[in-house]
């Protein structure tokens, strides 16, 4: 892998990460098809990519990580020790059974996923103004999230796709649960991605360096993005637009 490809595919991991389509899966995609770049030299870049764009969420959300080290927010500390914990359970146990299987059942998954939520998003259109939006995880959203980040461990599937998508469907408002997805992916891709790196080999070189770099920078700037969106777009639009996009995975089976 040479410094434009290092560059490049950071770049698209820093976007893909918080998009509901797997950054993983098509980054590897990606790699093997359009650059010649082997399966495990994939596999170990994606992983170092996704601590680059783990660091990107540490750097926009530093204030709420803080005060969750801090104990000033305990509530959302309680938020990210329980669905942490509950992912590390159900994706450990999950990695050695579906590793081998193939992208294409994650995507089909998410297909479905984004399918409920562009109905969602039109019943809500037509019902009117959206009332009962919450901004607070309740302890069930705590849950359901974590069971929900835990089962993105299926190949395809993507992380930040299903865990915004269940805290919408439990009610939480669109921008809050761009939040709580983004905040509960930073142990989860440190611990999650650590562990995979130690099971099957880590090393990094220059390029990967900067990789990780583009990851880190592209990754703040979709975060951004997509809280704009969110705080401009109301409920059921930004639902419609989260299905859609959760869609495209799709076209390319």
């Amino acid at each position: 892998m040479n410094v434009l490809q290092a560059v490049l595919l950071g770049v698209l991991q820093g976007f893909f990460e918080w998009l509901p389509i797997s950054s993983e899966g098509n980054l590897i995609i990606i790699m093997n098809t359009l650059l010649g770049i082997g399966t495990q030299q994939a596999f170990h870049t994606s992983i170092l990519l996704h601590l680059g764009t783990a660091l990107s969420a540490v750097v926009y959300y530093r204030k709420d990580v803080k005060n969750a080290i801090m104990l000033k927010d305990k509530g959302l500390l309680k938020f990210l020790i329980i669905t942490t914990t509950i992912s590390v359970a159900i994706g450990g146990a999950l990695y050695f059974v579906v590793k081998d299987l193939s992208a294409s059942i994650g995507a089909l998954f998410l297909g479905i996923i984004g399918i409920s939520l562009i109905i969602t998003g039109i019943v809500q259109l037509q019902a009117g103004k959206r009332t009962g939006l919450r901004s607070k995880c309740t302890r069930k959203d705590t849950i359901v999230a974590g069971v929900a980040q835990g089962i993105s461990i299926i190949p395809g599937l993507s992380r930040s796709g299903i865990t915004t998508s269940a805290l919408l469907l439990m009610n939480v408002k669109a921008k809050d649960a761009l939040r709580y997805s983004f905040l509960m992916s930073i142990p989860a891709i440190i611990i999650g991605e650590t562990g995979l790196a130690v099971l099957n080999g880590f090393a990094i070189a220059f390029e990967d360096l900067l990789g990780l770099a583009s990851a880190f920078v592209a990754g703040i700037l979709m975060i951004k993005i997509l809280t704009k969106i969110a705080q401009k777009v109301n409920f059921g639009k930004f639902t419609i637009f989260l299905g859609a996009l959760s869609l495209l995975p799709l076209a390319f089976l």
